[in-house]
């Protein structure tokens, strides 16, 4: 057995969240038009990434971060939706990530409704999970019967339609 050397400090559990540039714009189900993403500004994706570079380093002590593109088939338009991601990446130790896992959790899915996803990408260990965000989350409904933001929403777009 190996001495452990205490000029070292071993950290061997990656975890990876991908920050999106994409929102979706939520429709109730008895439209015909669905929701589509949109894509957000430069600075918006800037405060998104350093808001998930914040998170990982108040945890576990600093990330890495890396500009990508990404993409994901849209069956409401279907079509390929291409955008720029951010993957900024954390590591933790076994106690750390024991420690921390449930905000983790919890964290994501809040970011997720948040930025208004459907889902949200989170690598550990070489496994990727999707966390998935049911629609009434994004709508920030407690229900899917909230007629009083259907209403709204219709009386919206018929006002664009003028």
């Amino acid at each position: 057995m190996q001495k452990k050397d205490p000029l070292i400090t071993v950290k061997e559990i990656e975890q990876i969240i991908t920050v999106p540039s994409t929102y979706h714009i939520i429709r109730p189900p008895e439209f015909k038009v669905r929701g589509k993403a949109k894509h957000i500004s430069k600075e918006k994706m800037g405060k998104r990434v350093n808001e998930v570079r914040k998170f990982l380093s108040q945890r576990f002590g600093g990330y890495t971060s890396v500009k990508g593109g990404g993409g994901w088939w849209s069956n409401d338009a279907k079509k390929l939706i291409k955008e720029d991601v951010a993957k900024v990446t954390g590591f933790a130790n076994e106690s750390e990530y024991k420690k921390n896992k449930n905000e983790l959790k919890n964290e994501i899915f809040n970011l997720g409704k948040k930025w208004g996803q459907e889902s949200m990408a989170f690598e550990r260990k070489g496994k990727l999970y999707f966390y998935n965000i049911p629609e009434w989350e994004r709508r920030g409904e407690k229900t899917f019967g909230n007629n009083i933001k259907i209403n709204r929403l219709k009386a919206r777009i018929r006002r664009r339609k003028r």
